[in-house]
């Protein structure tokens, strides 16, 4: 049984090390439209969403 969640673990920790090396690889102009959504044409409602979810859980974890 440990010796199977190891294996799991490598392959995981494999595909995270591909999936981040493909980022990696991507042509800039595609890294500048995650980064400034407006520009490249992408509605701006998930982000203003999920900045604000950032904020909140900040502003809760300092609260403990």
């Amino acid at each position: 049984m440990n010796v199977a969640l190891w294996a799991i673990a490598g392959a995981l920790a494999a595909v995270f090390l591909l999936a981040g090396g493909m980022k990696l690889l991507q042509p800039k102009e595609t890294t500048i439209e995650l980064i400034r959504p407006a520009p490249a044409g992408i509605a701006p409602v998930p982000v203003l969403l999920m900045t604000g979810a950032v904020i909140s859980h900040a502003a809760a974890r300092r609260r403990r």
